[in-house]
């Protein structure tokens, strides 16, 4: 019976299931710095109050703006009562519930709300970009696969109270690591250039592995 539980898939899993994301693409988006300017200036141009109901979004405005991105831009099929009660559903987001396990899943959670779970938001590459840090304390994660290194963007990183045996695929923007209380006796993490904190203990570490520890440490103040 394979016991594997892959970090990349209990954070996926996390995210479509608290965040109510109905599908989940993953378009070719060459520049998401752009796109993200893109989706602030649309929601400037979108009136909204949390405490009044939204109207429906204009589908030829929403279609203008994707063709100005050069994306493809699936049927919009504006849900009346779905939109009716967006501003309902972001009352109802517990953001102490969501920031148990990132900082940023609130935010997150109302631009998708807002923007009705538009496709060229609503992918795994937009997504990435979005998160900055995890807290997946507990959750039986025996294995950092090399997906998990797509969350380029990722800064402070919480895996204490697993099983990982291995330290690898960690994205390189890391500034904080957590992993205590894990079954480690092994690292392959590449330099982490920007790391100012490391939490490692209560692991298995032999003396080779603290030899990598000390080099991970101290290549990030040079």
């Amino acid at each position: 019976m394979d016991t594997t539980q892959e970090l990349s898939k209990v954070i996926w899993k996390r995210i479509v299931a608290d965040l109510g994301i109905p599908v989940l693409g993953n378009p070719k988006i060459k520049d998401i710095r752009h796109l993200r300017k893109k989706v602030e200036e649309l929601l400037d141009s979108i009136p909204f109050e949390e405490d009044e109901l939204l109207e429906a979004m204009d589908k030829e405005f929403v279609s203008r703006w994707a063709k100005s991105l050069r994306l493809p831009l699936t049927d919009i099929n504006i849900d009346t009562e779905k939109v009716d009660t967006r501003a309902e559903a972001i009352s109802m987001m517990n953001k102490e519930e969501l920031g148990k396990w990132s900082d940023e899943a609130y935010e997150l959670g109302v631009l998708l709300l807002k923007l009705n779970y538009l496709p060229q938001i609503c992918n795994e590459t937009y997504i990435r970009f979005h998160f900055k840090s995890f807290k997946f304390e507990a959750e039986k994660v025996t294995l950092i696969g090399e997906d998990f290194k797509k969350f380029e963007n990722l800064m402070r990183l919480d895996i204490s109270d697993n099983k990982i045996r291995v330290l690898q695929n960690l994205p390189s923007q890391l500034t904080e690591l957590n992993v205590y209380n894990n079954q480690i006796t092994d690292i392959k993490a590449g330099q982490l250039p920007s790391l100012k904190h490391l939490g490692i203990g209560h692991n298995r570490l032999t003396g080779q592995s603290l030899c990598i520890v000390y080099w991970l440490m101290n290549s990030t103040s040079s």
